[in-house]
């Protein structure tokens, strides 16, 4: 009996031991669970680390290693390939640099297995990384092929690229793109994704890019963000804050400030957010921007599914329709409570088909915009 609980002991804490990355001081040895024996790069300690443990990333400026894993269609600086946590020994996400040169995407997470495992990233910077040569997630991609939880929190993710060379393929979320068929969650807490661009480089594509911030499209499960700024990050055409598709979101005490798209697009654009139906609460949408002849400087509503924004306040946004708010069609209705919505381009809110209603709220002039239905509770003045 004894030798058998010894057996099992060790098999668990096998499991669920932590495991280290430094970057000076140590002698890398091998399975590097002590910060003294820890490997100098984050993929070897990955690739030690079993399903659900917890990999601790400490200071330094971590680059691709000797010998990368591209995956993704892409040259990974960190591969991760079952669930488990990647987190900085600090907390303090400017201390641990995921650096991709420019050249190289910053993190894969890709699991095929089904599976009831999270994978969490806590505290570290993804920057200067890149998707090429494929067109979608230059800093993070979360593609798991099953049902899983993912987390980005108190992380920087900042000055990334997702890039296209392509004649006929979209570039798509330059800080992080997040892709799943399945029923899986998506939660991103207190995170700042800052300067982050999709572009497409082939000569006649310079529309088909997209979401320069971040991209989240999956058909199923809740997705979650609290606590994020998101600002100076620029799409080609649509989305230049980011993009939250399909159904199931919840978007609360965000900040969209400063985003933009560049070239027009009969699509729409939404220089802070372009969207399906999600909620929106105490969030602030300022300064987002589309070009001439574009719609929807703060948000715009395409993807067939009701908009819902409280507590919110969206000014200074800049669009030739709909400064504030555009809702493409009949489906793409919004209700606005509690809201300021003030001193956007003219037409704060454009709809031609959905019917929008805004109770209890601030608005540049009485009407709102086209398409809008106006409650009880509204004002006028300046706020």
């Amino acid at each position: 009996a004894g030798l058998m609980f010894f057996c099992l002991f060790l098999t668990l804490s096998q499991t669920w031991a932590d495991y280290y990355a430094a970057k000076n001081g140590q002698t890398p040895v091998a399975p590097y669970t002590s910060w003294s024996a820890a490997a100098s790069n984050i993929q070897e300690a990955v690739n030690a680390a079993p399903a659900g443990s917890t990999v601790w990333v400490g200071a330094g400026r971590y680059t691709v290693p000797p010998n990368p894993t591209n995956y993704g269609w892409a040259t990974n600086v960190v591969f991760i390939y079952r669930p488990l946590t990647l987190c900085s020994s600090s907390g303090v996400p400017d201390t641990a640099i995921i650096d991709g040169e420019g050249k190289y995407r910053g993190i894969t997470w890709y699991y095929p297995a089904a599976s009831t495992g999270d994978f969490i990233l806590d505290g570290l910077t993804i920057s200067n990384c890149s998707s090429y040569p494929t067109n979608v997630g230059g800093g993070i991609l979360f593609a798991p092929a099953s049902s899983m939880t993912g987390t980005i929190r108190n992380c920087i993710i900042t000055d990334n690229t997702a890039v296209s060379t392509s004649e006929v393929t979209w570039a798509s979320g330059g800080g992080i793109y997040v892709f799943i068929i399945a029923a899986v969650g998506m939660n991103i807490t207190n995170c700042v994704i800052r300067n982050n661009k999709s572009t497409n480089t082939a000569p006649t594509t310079t529309a088909m890019a997209q979401c320069g911030g971040f991209s989240i499209n999956t058909y199923g499960g809740y997705k979650y963000m609290s606590g994020c700024l998101i600002e100076n990050n620029l799409a080609g055409s649509i989305g230049g804050g980011g993009q939250f598709g399909y159904h199931n979101k919840m978007i609360e005490n965000c900040v969209f400030r400063d985003n933009r798209t560049m070239v027009y697009t009969n699509a729409g654009s939404g220089g802070g957010a372009y969207n399906g139906a999600c909620i929106f609460r105490n969030c602030i949408f300022y300064n987002n921007s589309v070009p001439n002849s574009c719609s929807g400087g703060a948000i715009f509503n395409n993807q067939g599914g009701a908009l819902y924004l409280y507590n919110c306040t969206i000014v200074s946004n800049r669009a030739t329709w709909g400064g504030a708010y555009r809702a493409r069609v009949a489906t793409d209705m919004a209700t606005m409570i509690n809201t300021i919505i003030y001193s956007n381009t003219i037409q704060d809110i454009y709809s031609a088909a959905a019917t929008n209603f805004i109770y209890n709220s601030c608005l540049t002039n009485a009407t709102g915009g086209l398409g809008v239905v106006i409650g009880e509770g509204i004002i006028t003045n300046n706020p």
